[in-house]
């Protein structure tokens, strides 16, 4: 907790996400459903948002408040068993937080510049993928990006990702190739992938989130909206409700501000702002921006060996 500040605590909402401004309108029932250092979550019947500091990265969840980088919310005794209620005009916290929401700007990810040209995506691919494997970490399932990597006996989680994320690539080859794109394809790969590893977010949770960005990045919506049907059912059966409200944006096309940079300089073949962002994507969680972003590579690869076999056919 900050030294110069104690309790009651008034902090203003800075920035919204476009989904956590769905639980800021009108009155809601909402609790509290994890608490972390620097953030925590609210849950409602129908919405998940993230509330964190000034610091905080803009992203669908994300609810950025006034409150300095350095406050710990446990610390100045945020509990998840607190009375919490949410109005369209502030979110009460017991009798020790007042979050006024007053007009707070609605953050939404910058459209992706139109037509994608296949040659510019495979220009900036190959930099992220050549490069890459610089920074990966040893967790996750992101060392698979590298293909001459071959997991030991302890990288457990990408020895269990390695054959149903090649079930992933045969499934979207079908779907880009398709008449029909999004009726059709075993996806019974979703099950291995989802819950796969630990955290708060697990990395095939990522990845799958990351394939269904990359998807509608694509303008390929339908097949995200696929996924999407197989996805949201795995992640139910978990009962992981922080997952699930990442992913169930992620089937919007939404996720953190960070990796919608780093896919559109992909798309647009800006191989020095591909560059720039490994060290935006280090800070996404303990593995979840490079989770996310084998999610959106591996859909991205797809996409594009798709279009060279069709046009040679």
């Amino acid at each position: 907790m900050t030294d110069n500040l104690a309790p009651p605590f008034i902090f203003s909402v800075e920035t919204v996400g476009r989904v956590a401004s769905r639980l800021l309108t009108g009155l809601h029932e909402v609790h509290i459903e994890a608490v972390f250092a620097s953030t925590f979550y609210l849950k409602s019947a129908q919405f998940l948002a993230c509330v964190g500091t000034n610091g905080l990265e803009p992203g669908p969840l994300s609810i950025a408040t006034s409150a300095p980088r350095d406050m710990n919310w446990p610390a100045s005794g945020l509990r998840e068993e607190a009375r919490t209620r949410v109005s369209g005009s502030e979110i009460r916290i017991g009798n020790q937080f007042v979050f006024r929401v007053g007009r707070p700007f609605v953050w939404s990810p910058e459209p992706i510049p139109v037509p994608i040209d296949p040659d510019s995506v495979k220009r900036g691919l190959e930099v992220f993928v050549d490069e890459a494997p610089d920074f990966l970490p040893d967790e996750g399932i992101s060392r698979l990006l590298d293909p001459e990597y071959e997991p030991g006996s302890h990288h457990y989680v990408c020895r269990a990702a390695r054959q149903p994320l090649q079930d992933a690539r045969d499934w979207l080859s079908q779907e880009f190739g398709g008449i029909d794109p999004g009726g059709h394809g075993d996806v019974a790969w979703v099950r291995r992938l989802s819950g796969l590893g630990p955290g708060l977010t697990p990395s095939g949770d990522d990845c799958l989130g990351g394939m269904m960005i990359a998807l509608h990045a694509l303008d390929a919506a339908v097949i995200s909206q696929s996924l999407w049907r197989a996805v949201g059912r795995c992640v139910g059966e978990t009962r992981n409700t922080v997952s699930h409200g990442h992913l169930s944006a992620a089937s919007e096309g939404m996720c953190s501000a960070g990796i919608h940079r780093v896919v559109s300089a992909i798309l647009i073949g800006n191989v020095d702002g591909v560059r720039e962002a490994f060290h935006d994507i280090d800070r996404i969680g303990h593995t979840s921006g490079w989770d996310t972003m084998t999610g959106v590579a591996v859909t991205l690869q797809v996409w594009l060996a798709r279009r060279r076999e069709l046009s040679f056919n």
